[in-house]
């Protein structure tokens, strides 16, 4: 409820001698008003009700409903009891009642690596409060609507951070914290106890959602937080709830797969360098799943088989007949890359596709050639071997720039 203040104009009438009285008649959308009359103290009454110019100078309307269009229409009445008809109306709107909004701001972060500890995802819910005194929320319900398993993926470390007064959300992980979890069968983070005030005016209280991201998180798979309805927070107050619901946070989150590293089961020594053709490695990480239909493993421009997978692992064999991945840096952008759910890791990691030398053939020609001079320069000559390879296996290696070309061999004197 709330009130309005009415002054009446005489319009000419006189107030003395002889005395004029006056009723005021409402009619609105307020049903405890409409067509009622206005009393001397401002309540409403069901018959006329005279009243002098000075009663109805500044007189408080009272019972009123907020947010209201209310009309007031007068009559005169003189001593001899004659009486004019109802006026042109004035009117008059009680304010809005106070309403706490809520709503986000900021996009959620377009991706988050499975395995990451620590993370926000990057938006804000938000409340305010548009007048009167400041309300606090004591309960409050987010509800995670992705693909991603909230309660056993996004539980660890779960919570919200949260600040008041602010012009704009800008988390940086100093904000009050208050810690829970995602129910099991809900995947719903339903906080209790809160003492969170809401800020009244143009600024807002900004709730951030945080959470470590499990190894169980597949890539793919999405999460997207929500107020599903004006039910899901509670005001100590009870003032008015306003918004658009569900209130989500605006973009949506992809979980990314993250390699650490690998190792070559044939040779150690290759282990997080590379592997040749027809051998095995295992991937180390997070985010990849059990699935290898759902699993993508490229060095330069060859996929490897993926042969098995779990959540932190994964099993993947080099094609032993291919012969034109020779793999490289992860900056050259030929190096190991993991897909998983059609989302890629961040960066590739350094590897190399090392060739495999299985035979060296005899040369088929020896020619020595030996330059003499007579006995007396004998000490000074040189002997020049000269050693012609007429057919040399380790050509394709040459070219590959492994060893050096060296057809000529040189004796000291």
């Amino acid at each position: 409820e709330t009130t309005l203040v009415i002054t009446n104009n005489e319009n000419g009438n006189p107030l003395s001698n002889p005395v004029t009285n006056f009723a005021v008649q409402v009619t609105t959308a307020d049903a405890n008003w409409n067509g009622k009359w206005v009393n001397a103290l401002g309540n409403a009454s069901v018959t006329e009700v005279w009243l002098t110019d000075t009663q109805l100078t500044s007189l408080t309307i009272n019972g009123l409903t907020a947010g209201t269009l209310y009309d007031f229409q007068s009559k005169a009445k003189n001593e001899d009891g004659d009486q004019t008809g109802l006026s042109t109306a004035g009117s008059g709107t009680t304010s809005a009642p106070p309403q706490v909004t809520a709503a986000s701001s900021g996009t959620q972060t377009v991706n988050l690596d499975s395995g990451a500890t620590g993370q926000y995802v990057g938006a804000a819910f938000t409340f305010q409060q548009t007048s009167g005194s400041a309300d606090t929320i004591t309960a409050l319900t987010i509800s995670e609507a992705g693909t991603v398993n909230a309660n056993a993926n996004l539980s660890a470390n779960a919570g919200i951070r949260y600040e008041s007064g602010v012009a704009t959300c800008a988390y940086n992980g100093t904000e009050t914290l208050v810690s829970d979890t995602f129910d099991v069968t809900t995947d719903k983070m339903t906080l209790s106890g809160l003492s969170i005030p809401v800020t009244v005016g143009s600024n807002y209280t900004c709730v951030y959602v945080v959470f470590d991201i499990a190894m169980g998180a597949v890539g793919g798979q999405a999460i997207d937080l929500e107020i599903t309805s004006s039910t899901d927070f509670t005001l100590q107050n009870g003032t008015t709830k306003a918004g658009t619901y569900p209130v989500q946070l605006s973009g949506s989150t992809t979980i990314r797969p993250n390699v650490t590293s690998y190792d070559n089961i044939s040779e150690a020594v290759l282990n997080n360098l590379g592997a040749r053709n027809g051998q095995n490695i295992t991937i180390t990480g997070a985010g990849f799943g059990t699935v290898c239909g759902s699993i993508s493993i490229q060095v330069e421009g060859t996929t490897l088989t993926c042969n098995n997978a779990n959540n932190t692992t994964i099993s993947a064999t080099i094609p032993s007949t291919q012969v034109t991945t020779y793999g490289g840096t992860a900056a050259s952008g030929k190096g190991l890359l993991a897909t998983v759910g059609g989302t890629q890791d961040d960066a590739r990691r350094d590897f190399y596709i090392y060739p495999e030398v299985t035979n060296i053939l005899k040369p088929e020609k020896l020619i020595i050639s030996t330059l003499m001079a007579n006995d007396s320069e004998l000490r000074k000559a040189r002997l020049i071997l000269s050693v012609i390879l007429a057919t040399f296996s380790f050509q394709p290696l040459m070219l590959l720039g492994l060893i050096p070309p060296l057809p000529w061999l040189f004796l000291p004197q």
